[in-house]
């Protein structure tokens, strides 16, 4: 018992406790080993045993409403767990798991009860203790809240893949797209490791196994991009034993001062990557190939997101229309300048292609992913570029969108790139008093006024033609089977196509033959496209509705024009009603439904472009704080 008289002077229950005393109560305790995976203590059971932890590392996990379980926190040796022993026999508030293989010293409530009844030292420090216990796991609750996947590793099976880079990167970019505490752990082995890239001094690296707060304190070095870096030294990570217990006790402390940890591992399987793969609450598995999968043997209980990086332009596109995966595109100049300065790239190129990737990426892993739907109203869907203006001007990034008819053209065309400028000029170019009747190619005797050849060659011009794995932002678009009324989504193949057959308003433009089916507008069936998004993951959802009630409308005067505008009107009005009665079921779902004031301009009024395109920019600032609300849970 004598060597368990240190580790109870470590404790705070026994502060100020005499050495007799102390042997006398560390008679009283039983030693107990429990390997790893092993539940000590389970939320909800009735028992009394009180633990002190002598060895190896022990996390403490707690159930939310959900039912899902959070971590409070990770105990080292000399730290006590289990109910307080002075309270009466309860069930169990939360429970304890054993992390690394543990040695405890056990004892029943009542037999320590007795032992300190006397004890006044030890029972004021019990009282300070919970009191202090209680803050912290309130405190803990709230910084669960705001991370879901707090500890994070980057692993590879490759070497030279440009994990360095990613890891760097994305952690600047977690600090830009979530505004909160980000740490990075370099676990890397080889030279070419995280801190040598960043430039950071090697005597700053953890090289002791004995770790505390202070000296894991001492050792983080604060980085350009509001990042903090930990460096473990890698005669550390090779020792078997002490290197495992460094990492679990790192994380431990880190978790409880940062929102999210990021681990840089190497891509040998030691025993110390496997410890950070093990803790991980997510992992992201980086390849060069996509149909490579992660390895389930030593990824298995782990939130996996696969990062598809060094590809193919080709592969990577495929990549990029699967849920979960993530592609990095080439920019030799943003990681040339990376290398060379070791400043994360997001800070000097936030507009390249590779930094809106990562931090694509990062709102994925925040759980703030942002999908777009634009809804059908032909002249009024040009309202959509306001929108579109006003969500750049005020840094609202758009992770997927989907889109119908209008919605599907104008949205098709900002996937894939094109600057809203052009996009702007391309409309109000064809935009006139002549309205839809621009577009129009008359066909006689087909079930449908126009023939749609001028709305494809507008769309070539434009956005040119892409393949859905070409384009920059997933897109979903909506049409509908003439025969069945089934919705019909597109997600892959020719995006023109897809465009041509969502734009198809059924009367005025003949039906698009797509294998077997005959598929009109989208409008009719989804006026506002919000199920697709969620069906690939968005967490927030703007859905956006340019279909005013017919009441609102203004009845456009057609007396200058023939009878075919008339007719098309009468059409027209018709599957507007239609439109407005389906949003409000469709768009139940969105996270904000955004509404620009468009019903004072007819559905043909393509000339008065400018004023739709003002309430669209108008109708986001109204709905600004809310989206911002969301994007920051403030």
């Amino acid at each position: 018992m004598e060597s368990l008289i240190p580790l109870l002077q470590k404790n705070r229950i026994f502060k100020s406790v005499p050495l007799e005393e102390l042997e006398k109560l560390a008679a009283l305790f039983r030693r107990k080993y429990y390997p790893r995976g092993v539940r000590i203590c389970r939320e909800g059971e009735v028992s009394n045993e009180f633990y002190i932890l002598v060895s190896g590392q022990v996390r403490v996990l707690k159930k939310t409403e959900s039912g899902d379980e959070i971590e409070f926190a990770y105990l080292s040796p000399g730290d006590f767990f289990g109910d307080m022993p002075l309270l009466a026999s309860e069930p169990r508030l939360t429970s304890v798991e054993v992390v690394i293989d543990a040695e405890v010293l056990e004892i029943t409530r009542d037999e320590f009860e007795k032992a300190i009844e006397t004890h006044i030292p030890i029972l004021k420090n019990l009282v300070e203790l919970l009191s202090f216990k209680l803050r912290q796991k309130r405190e803990t609750i709230q910084s669960q809240q705001r991370s879901k996947y707090p500890i994070i590793t980057v692993y590879s099976t490759e070497e030279r893949i440009g994990k360095t880079l990613l890891v760097a990167n994305l952690a600047a970019s977690l600090v830009k797209e979530t505004r909160k505490k980000v740490v990075v752990v370099d676990m890397g082995i080889k030279e070419e490791s995280l801190t040598r890239v960043l430039k950071i001094p090697p005597t700053k690296r953890i090289n002791s196994s004995q770790i505390a707060s202070g000296y894991l304190e001492e050792c983080t070095v604060n980085h350009e991009g509001g990042l903090e870096v930990v460096s473990i030294a890698p005669e550390l990570l090779m020792e078997e034993s002490k290197g495992r217990e460094s990492i679990a006790l790192i994380l431990g402390i880190l978790k409880d001062r940062y929102d999210y940890v990021l681990i840089d591992t190497s891509s040998k399987l030691s025993r110390s990557t496997f410890e950070a793969l093990d803790l991980s609450n997510m992992v992201l598995f980086v390849t060069s190939n996509s149909s490579e999968e992660y390895p389930l043997i030593i990824l298995d209980h782990q939130e996996v997101r696969t990062v598809l990086n060094l590809s193919d332009t080709g592969i990577g596109g495929i990549a990029k229309t699967r849920r979960g995966f993530h592609v990095l595109p080439r920019d030799y100049e943003v990681s040339t300048a990376f290398f060379q300065t070791g400043k994360p790239f997001i800070l000097d190129y936030p507009h390249s292609e590779l930094s809106k990737s990562l931090e694509a990426l990062a709102r994925d892993i925040e759980g703030k992913k942002i999908g777009l739907a634009l809804g059908g109203g032909s002249a009024r869907g040009m309202a959509h570029i306001g929108v579109l203006y006003a969500l750049e001007e005020y840094g609202i990034p758009i992770d997927m969108i989907s889109g119908t008819s209008a919605g599907a053209l104008i949205g098709s065309a900002y996937a894939a790139g094109v600057p809203l400028d052009i996009i702007k000029t391309s409309v109000l170019k064809w935009g006139s008093k002549l309205g839809l009747l621009r577009l129009a190619d008359i066909q006689f005797f087909k079930a449908g006024l126009f023939g749609g050849d001028r709305v494809d060659k507008l769309f070539l011009d434009v956005v040119g033609d892409p393949d859905f794995s070409e384009l920059k932002i997933p897109l979903s678009v909506v049409a509908m089977d003439l025969n069945t009324g089934e919705e019909v989504v597109f997600e892959k193949g020719n995006v023109r196509n897809a465009v041509r057959a969502s734009f198809s308003i059924p009367g005025v433009f003949v039906p698009v033959k797509y294998r077997d089916r005959y598929l009109i507008d989208g409008s009719v069936v989804d006026p506002v496209p919000v199920k697709p998004l969620l069906d690939r993951g968005a967490d927030i959802t703007l859905a956006v509705s340019v279909t005013p009630p017919l009441e609102t409308s203004e009845k456009p005067s057609f007396s200058r024009f023939s009878i075919m505008p008339k007719v098309l009107d009468a059409i027209m009005r018709s599957l507007q009603s239609l439109q407005y009665e389906i949003t409000n079921i469709k768009a139940m779902p969105a996270s904000i439904l955004i509404t620009p004031e468009v019903g004072n301009i007819a559905w043909a009024e393509f000339y008065k472009a400018d004023r739709l395109i003002e309430a669209g920019r108008k109708a986001i600032e109204q709905v600004l704080p809310e989206i911002q609300k969301l994007r920051w849970n403030t």
